[in-house]
């Protein structure tokens, strides 16, 4: 390019030399000089002009937009992938309680509290109860234990039989509504409920992702 305006420059300087020998012996040279420099520099815009369609990118102008410009498309092309029962690693319910828990006198106290309950996928493709965000339905999470008679304070029982925690009773005891509602539910890679998508059942010492209405088990 500074090649062109070079002799751009010198082409003007021609002009002005024409201009100047008009009239003069010198003025046939000066015209066959000219022709000559503006031919050479229409060949030279030429050969650029093929170059440069060459190297340009199919839409030059979308390779100049800044990234504000970008817009959806951008932001779209970073979003995480969706997950499903076969690409996620963990399933995490928000539960909210709603309900009458008795007590060993015959009465009733309201059960109004919510916990974060984590499934873990197995290498076989099973589903357990890995662990709970707080006490109340950690009992998910651990072997169901049948003991012989009835539970009497103070008293040892014997066991009749430890079983593992049936996956489908657990959803339908988180999802039937007899015990409350389950406010939150998606599949996920980590292991830690997100809990700035749902706080329903956030500890108060630690810190879900996609809304799923999918449920792996």
């Amino acid at each position: 390019m500074a090649n062109l305006i070079n002799k751009m420059l010198k082409a003007e300087l021609v002009k002005y030399i024409v201009d100047a020998t008009v009239g003069t012996e010198q003025e046939e040279f000066a015209c066959d000089l000219t022709a000559m420099l503006k031919k050479e520099l229409v060949v030279k815009a030429e050969r650029i002009y093929a170059d440069t369609l060459q190297e340009e990118p199919a839409d030059a102008h979308e390779e100049t937009l800044g990234e504000e410009d970008l817009g959806d498309d951008r932001h779209s092309a970073l979003e995480e992938p969706v997950l499903s029962a076969e690409s996620a690693q963990y399933f995490h319910m928000h539960f909210q309680a709603n309900f009458q828990k008795k007590l060993n006198d015959g009465t009733q106290t309201p059960q109004d509290w919510g916990c974060a309950v984590t499934f873990r996928k197995l290498d076989d493709g099973k589903w357990v109860c890995q662990k709970s965000s707080t006490r109340n339905l950690q009992w998910m999470t651990k072997p169901k234990v049948v003991y012989a008679g009835k539970y009497e304070k103070g008293v040892e029982r014997e066991v009749v039989s430890v079983t593992e925690r049936d996956i489908k009773m657990l959803k339908y005891w988180l999802t039937s509504g007899r015990y409350g509602k389950t406010m939150s539910q998606y599949f996920s890679n980590d292991e830690l409920p997100n809990y700035d998508a749902c706080e329903i059942g956030k500890p108060i010492y630690k810190d879900v992702r996609e809304e799923s209405s999918e449920i792996p088990f």
